[in-house]
Formats: C-alpha cells, structure tokens, sequence
C-alpha cells in the first residue's frame, strides 16, 4: 500500500504562478491566465490562495473568496500525477482553517449539480477528513442516493420540456429520452447497490449526459 506522500502547504506567491499555471493548464479545459492569479494575489483582504509541495515539487493548488461571512472556494486543481493522494483534501482543508480565522461560518464549492451528491459520495472520506459538510455526511449516504434520483428525474424532465414547447425537434427527442433514462436508470440502481463503483460511474455518466444533450440540441437547430 502507498503511503501518503509529506504534503507542505503554505501560501501561494508570484514565484509560484508558473507551476500554478502548468497544472491548471492539465486540470481545466479553460485554465486560469496568469494575468487572472496575478490579480486574485493583489486582493489578499478577501482572497486567500494556498499551494502544496511534495518534496519541494508543485502538485496542486486552490483559492478562496471571503464574502459576508461565508467562503466561496474557487478553484482547486491537483497535478494528475498526484491525484488520489489526499492532497486535494489538504488543500481544502487549509482554505477551510484560513476562512474559520477569518470568521466565515461556511464554504462552498460550485460543481454541476447533477455532479454534487455523486462526488460527496465518491470523496466522502476525503471530505470528512478536511471537514466539510456534505449531503452524506449531514444526512447519510441514503438521502445522497435519493438525491441523485431526483436530479436526475428532474434533467429529464427540463429537457424533455425543449420538445414539448417546439425549441427541439424529434431528432433531439430521441437523443434526450434515450440519454436521461439511461443517466435515471444508473441513478436508481443506488437505490440498491450505491457503492462508490456506483457514485464514480454516476459522476463520470453526468459529465456525459449534458453534453450530449446540448449537442443533440444544437444539431437539431441546424437539421
């Protein structure tokens, strides 16, 4: 079994924002410019950014906002060759720390919604371990699952309204039934075996699902 690598974290500074940027740049499809970290840096009163080193090597980074009491994290990003290690957990942890000191009394983090409960269940452990609340956690795992369902019932249902009011056509009908029963019908198998299997599947099934819809949607406008 690998052990957990010895992660030091501290505050993010100018002369890291080149391997800030190389990492961005393998993690998002729209990476961070440097213009864009070097103006998060100048605003230290309501902005606090964090890296983290293994043996004085970047493996990843995350910021937060401070506004009105609460924390809004807004970027985190780990080198994939040191994902699944425990050092996006540590960085959530370190802004999560910073933002209670400075008196915020909560955090976010924006994902897709169909993606939330699915990824608190994925990390759960993680997110315990940095001490942030999720669905599992404050409700347990079965109510992430019926979340889950829910949503996905919910997306269904919004893209079969594109149809129903004569946005879309049959051609994207066909796409959009086809993919939310098959997005719903992997939702509702956690009803019975909601494994962590299971929640990665859904995670990686809903970063699918919408896509395809939008692209079944701007196909059918040009048909």
């Amino acid at each position: 079994m690998t052990s957990a690598p010895a992660v030091r974290i501290s505050a993010m500074e100018r002369y890291h924002l080149a391997a800030v940027l190389r990492v961005d740049e393998l993690v998002y499809a729209r990476p961070w410019s440097l213009a864009m970290f070097r103006q998060e840096l100048e605003k230290r009163d309501t902005r606090h950014y964090v890296v983290a080193e293994v043996d004085g090597v970047h493996a990843g980074h995350a910021g937060v906002l401070l506004m009105a009491g609460e924390g809004h994290v807004t970027t985190v990003a780990v080198d994939p060759a040191w994902q699944r290690r425990g050092i996006g957990a540590r960085l959530l942890l370190a802004l999560h720390e910073h933002a209670i000191d400075r008196g915020a009394h909560a955090m976010t983090l924006e994902v897709r919604v169909s993606n939330t409960a699915a990824i608190a269940l994925y990390r759960l452990k993680d997110y315990n371990r940095a001490g942030l609340v999720t669905v599992p956690g404050a409700r347990g795992v079965a109510a992430a699952r019926i979340e889950i369902v829910m949503y996905s019932l919910v997306q269904l249902a919004a893209s079969l309204l594109l149809y129903s009011l004569g946005v879309c056509g049959r051609g994207y009908l066909v796409v959009a039934t086809a993919a939310g029963l098959a997005f719903a019908a992997l939702a509702a198998r956690g009803l019975v075996r909601g494994d962590a299997r299971w929640a990665r599947a859904v995670f990686l099934a809903s970063i699918v699902y919408l896509p395809t819809v939008y692209t079944a949607m701007v196909i059918d406008g040009r048909l």
